[in-house]
């Protein structure tokens, strides 16, 4: 039977992906309140920081005269940008329970 979820949550994807990580649900909701704040898109699942220069992941948090002086942006990384096919389909499951859509994944595939 799925979890009562509203289906006009902002930044369902949010709550998919802390459940599947373990989070208490007050950080889920911290988290969702900085992708509001942040502007982050509909579809968000958690934000992290990478380097201008390439694109890689830059470990930790940074304030914002760190950013710049080392050249890092923070960024949310989309549900639909999930890679790994059992990552997928175990976000997917817990769409379901949750009543919450699946993510369309940016390769057109189907879990």
């Amino acid at each position: 039977m799925p979890e009562t979820t509203p289906k006009t949550e902002p930044y369902p994807y949010i709550r998919v992906w802390g459940t599947y990580m373990g989070s208490y649900p007050y950080y889920i909701e911290d988290e969702k309140r900085r992708a509001a704040e942040d502007g982050a898109p509909p579809d968000a699942i958690y934000r992290t920081w990478i380097y201008e220069k390439d694109g890689s992941t830059a470990p930790g948090n940074y304030s914002e005269e760190e950013m710049q002086r080392y050249g890092i942006r923070k960024v949310w990384r989309r549900a639909s940008q999930i890679e790994r096919a059992d990552t997928r389909h175990n976000v997917a499951q817990i769409c379901d329970r949750l009543g919450i859509p699946r993510p369309a994944w940016e390769d057109g595939s189907h879990v």
